[in-house]
């Protein structure tokens, strides 16, 4: 049986247990509200597409190849290359059912197409501009190995099931508000 505190079973069939301390992928939802940092924009810095030449690594910028972190600018949130660069590796699995996605942000439990693919977010250097904004998804098998993939990992630092803690709203855990209309 999967036991991913013993290491056992397939990673991929692992669930997220987001009442854990530690490290771990982040939700496509905790992943949403770190690149919009507090913004309800088509892009985390604002809706001016010209600018994403300083926030972000994209087809028209990249010289080709993949960049270091911290060349860019960083979001709001002080996080760099969330849109571009590297396209990142959210811990859901992808349905095309955006309703799901909104109100059920670990991911699809019985969609068949679960075992096949898990949600990217973020566009990388080989994306065009439009596939760098924030509410862009994508879907890759678990197993391909792709030049422009990574992955960004999520810090729990503390265990939700404190009864203090417990109490607070969790990033992932409550329904995401629908997405504002596009600009």
């Amino acid at each position: 049986p999967d036991d991913p505190v013993a290491g056992k079973g397939n990673p991929r069939d692992w669930q997220v247990n987001l009442s854990g301390r530690g490290f771990r992928l982040p939700t496509e939802a905790e992943w949403e509200v770190a690149c919009r940092a507090g913004m309800r924009t088509m892009l985390g810095f604002g809706s001016d597409v010209t600018r994403l030449r300083d926030y972000g690594w994209f087809m028209d910028n990249c010289d080709g190849r993949v960049h270091e972190p911290l060349e860019l600018r960083p979001n709001l949130r002080g996080l760099f290359d969330m849109h571009g660069n590297l396209s990142e590796w959210t811990h859901d699995y992808f349905t095309a059912d955006t309703d799901a996605v909104c109100y059920d942000p670990i991911g699809p439990g019985s969609y068949l197409i679960k075992d096949l693919y898990r949600v990217t977010r973020g566009g990388s250097w080989r994306s065009l501009a439009p596939m760098c904004r924030t509410a862009y998804r994508h879907s890759i098998r678990p197993w391909d190995r792709i030049s422009y993939q990574g992955f960004r990992v999520a810090y729990a630092p503390w265990n939700v099931s404190d009864p203090v803690i417990g109490a607070m709203s969790i990033p992932g855990r409550n329904p995401l508000p629908p997405p504002p209309p596009m600009e």
